[in-house]
């Protein structure tokens, strides 16, 4: 097992949606109060097959306030439907400088 004190990864095993957003942000958030030192968060989308209009809001909602405490919000692993999804809004646009990444070992060694 290998720990970053800088980084969080944190892997969504399933659809990300209005039912479950809440869960994940508060998730999230205990995390980054439990790891001050945390500077790049990233999400792993592996088991990730969908995601809603509500939940990438609030995804959004979510970077602005990483971008205002210095931190960058990343994407590890999204599938071509999803990633589909994240290109058509300004999502990806607005993730600057924070990336997406295909491989979560890719994002690690960028940010590691």
């Amino acid at each position: 097992m290998e720990t970053w004190h800088h980084l969080l990864l944190v892997r969504i095993d399933e659809s990300i949606t209005f039912a479950n957003i809440s869960y994940i942000e508060e998730f999230l958030e205990a995390e980054l109060r439990r790891q001050p030192n945390t500077k790049h968060v990233i999400l792993i989308f592996t088991s990730v097959s969908d995601i809603d209009t509500t939940a990438l809001e609030a995804l959004e909602m979510f970077n602005d306030t990483l971008r205002l405490t210095g931190r960058t919000l990343n994407i590890a692993e999204a599938k071509g439907p999803v990633l589909d999804k994240l290109s058509k809004t300004d999502f990806v646009e607005q993730l600057k400088p924070g990336k997406v990444y295909f491989r979560t070992e890719e994002a690690v060694r960028a940010l590691g």
